[in-house]
């Protein structure tokens, strides 16, 4: 029995491996490249503090509030790939964040270097990163730079 047991879990062994690189990959390339603009993690009173520095909004509120409002992973990913590769502002979903940080870049300002299976690898880490809830809404939102407004670039890239 023990010996039946061996291939079935070396095969699960097997098969996570690609999902685990491509976390890996989403992962390094949010931090090296997302985490530019995109702080990981901020609470609604870390939001509203003076002090803090926000160039976009913080990952865990923005792919909360789309992974609610989408439903599922492939349209998670669909939307964030689509949207990274292609910003627009009648394209956002997180109208609030438009308002406050306008449309982020083209990726092909911010990190020509990334394609869209790197995007992609992001995208799919982020889904299993954060949990769906909605961006918190405070009346205090507008601490911290503003760059832009609906349908423009913020003009922020890698060296900020």
């Amino acid at each position: 029995m023990k010996r039946a047991l061996f291939p079935a879990a070396a095969a699960a062994v097997l098969a996570a491996a690609p999902t685990a690189s491509a976390d890996n990959h989403g992962e390094t390339v949010f931090r090296q490249v997302c985490a530019t603009c995109h702080k990981a993690n901020l609470t609604p009173r870390q939001m509203r503090n003076p002090e803090t520095t926000l160039n976009g909004p913080p990952m865990n509120r923005l792919a909360g509030m789309l992974k609610r409002r989408l439903g599922s992973r492939r349209a998670f990913i669909r939307h964030v790939v689509d949207f990274t590769l292609n910003p627009a502002g009648d394209r956002a979903l997180a109208r609030p964040a438009v308002r406050r940080f306008g449309v982020m870049p083209p990726l092909s300002q911010i990190a020509p270097q990334l394609d869209k299976a790197d995007v992609r690898a992001v995208a799919a880490w982020l889904w299993t990163r954060y949990e769906a809830r909605p961006m918190p809404r405070h009346r205090g939102m507008g601490h911290g730079p503003r760059h832009g407004g609906p349908g423009t670039s913020m003009g922020m890239g890698m060296g900020r």
